[in-house]
């Protein structure tokens, strides 16, 4: 749910604010997903969303906990970047593909709407093995995507770019011409395994549904890359008691607040503490 407070006035804003994005957490009874993998995101040097939690009510009707989510507009662009006059684009069910390449929306640049960087993407992503990284080096940050790559299987997003091509953002940056990720919609994360068809039986350490991935990991050197990336999140980002001290927290300030049942909301918070303990064993088995 968004909130635009400019709908009927210009540039009039709440607290600074003039968009706000609230999330029921319908697809998350535990509620603390997206407030822990953006803080996660962040913690790799990501740029990702704020967010945080509010009580919303409705014509007096109490409707529960919502995540309150930084939008990813121009002020976030000026927070994360120097320029914010590059294109930004949303991918949902998106790709650097020819049949894709007309479902990103275009965020900012609106009038304009030049989506001629999108097709240099779409065309380096087509070249040959031997001039793959070279090629799509000059229009993606390899360095930011391969972390994002990384930080997405840790956490297991399974519904993100590289598991299912989807809730995502990509932004030009204007300083270096290239495409940077950004996440968003990670109110899936925290699971083993996806349930699209194409990824049984691969390894729990591999998702590379997305373009991008899905090019790189079919070579040697991006296997290779990949696989060190993965490996240097693990010991640099997941840290399993931080993780559950950040959980126990958040579950004592949220438990008298939700409107979920004790049935449905302690399993989900069991569920997310569970996969805390055991991802780093459940990875090391493979990339060992």
């Amino acid at each position: 749910m968004c909130i635009r407070d400019s709908k009927f006035g210009a540039e009039q804003e709440f607290e600074g604010v003039s968009l706000m994005t609230l999330n029921n957490n319908d697809t998350d009874a535990s509620l603390v997903k997206q407030h822990l993998a953006y803080e996660l995101f962040r913690k790799a040097g990501i740029p990702a969303p704020r967010c945080n939690f509010a009580r919303v009510t409705v014509n007096g009707e109490y409707l529960g906990i919502y995540s309150h989510i930084e939008s990813v507009r121009k002020k976030f662009l000026r927070r994360h970047f120097t320029k914010a006059s590059g294109n930004l684009y949303e991918g949902q069910i998106s790709d650097f593909t020819e049949k894709a390449d007309g479902t990103f929306d275009v965020k900012t640049n609106t009038k304009k709407n030049d989506r001629s960087d999108l097709r240099k993407a779409i065309r380096a992503l087509a070249v040959p093995d031997d001039h793959l990284f070279d090629a799509v080096g000059k229009v993606v940050d390899l360095d930011n995507f391969y972390r994002y790559w990384a930080m997405e299987c840790l956490m297991g997003f399974n519904d993100g770019y590289s598991g299912n091509q989807n809730n995502f953002f990509i932004y030009n940056d204007p300083a270096s011409a290239r495409f940077k990720f950004i996440p968003w919609g990670a109110d899936g994360v925290f699971r083993a395994r996806s349930g699209k068809a194409s990824q049984a039986g691969t390894p729990l350490s591999v998702m590379a549904e997305g373009a991008v991935a899905h090019r790189l990991y079919k070579t040697e050197e991006g296997r290779e890359r990949y696989r060190s990336e993965l490996l240097k999140v693990l010991d640099e980002v997941w840290d399993e008691q931080a993780l559950q001290a950040k959980l126990d927290k958040l579950t004592r300030m949220l438990r008298s607040h939700t409107h979920l049942p004790p049935r449905l909301y302690d399993p989900a918070v069991d569920s997310v503490r569970r996969f805390i303990s055991k991802r780093r064993n459940m990875l090391d088995v493979e990339l060992t």
